[in-house]
């Protein structure tokens, strides 16, 4: 069900893109189709380090994200220097849907 709720925003952002590029581009960060890398959050801070370290163990970066490079990435898509891109959805996710 998520996958496909993720899947839909993907879609509508593509088709907002489309209706008012020149105004209002939308672009969106995320954790990529499959949702399972891991950003150091307080919430995943708290998951116990067993089921962080399978999930770390399977992402080809082998770590966790850090807030600071998911925001680095929307700072960047809210800036003049994203102004050409519309509809695009940036994965931040550790190299997971490789």
């Amino acid at each position: 069900m998520r996958d496909e709720i993720k899947g839909q925003e993907s879609d509508c952002d593509r088709s907002r893109a489309g209706d008012w590029p020149k105004y209002c581009p939308e672009n969106g960060a995320g954790r990529g189709r499959s949702g399972h890398c891991l950003i150091m959050t307080p919430t995943i801070a708290k998951m116990a380090e067993k089921y962080r370290n399978v999930i770390i163990e399977n992402t080809p970066m082998r770590r966790t994200g850090q807030p600071e490079e998911v925001a680095g990435v929307v700072a960047f898509l809210a800036s003049d220097e994203a102004s050409f891109m519309t509809g695009a959805a940036v994965e931040v996710s550790g190299g997971w849907n490789m």
